[in-house]
């Protein structure tokens, strides 16, 4: 079996906590990934969720989680998309909300 992934998440608010971060950080999925970075540019927040989800590094800005050897993939868990993206010679996965109104979510649908 090969090694375990080395996983980014980028976004430690609501949704990367609920998403990304509470998933990878299963003991079921320990063979195939780990967490080795999180991100987020609202201080102090990815360094409290690399403390409770036991990440190795913390980063306020995107461009540091990339360019750190250790993550072979990143998933973007964020509301909205304000991250650029990058040519990193790795995968990106984004998992974000549609919209956090339904009223809103509704609207633009219809």
């Amino acid at each position: 079996m090969p090694a375990p992934l080395g996983i980014g998440v980028v976004g430690a608010g609501i949704i990367g906590i609920r998403g990304a971060l509470a998933h990878l950080s299963l003991e079921d999925v320990q063979d195939r990934v780990f967490l080795t970075a999180v991100c987020d540019p609202v201080p102090g927040r990815a360094a409290a969720a690399a403390r409770r989800f036991d990440v190795a590094r913390a980063y306020e800005r995107y461009e540091d989680l990339l360019e750190d050897p250790a993550v072979a993939r990143h998933v973007i868990a964020i509301i909205e998309a304000g991250y650029q993206s990058a040519e990193t010679g790795h995968a990106q996965d984004l998992e974000t909300t549609f919209d956090l109104d339904l009223g809103n979510g509704t609207a633009w649908s219809a």
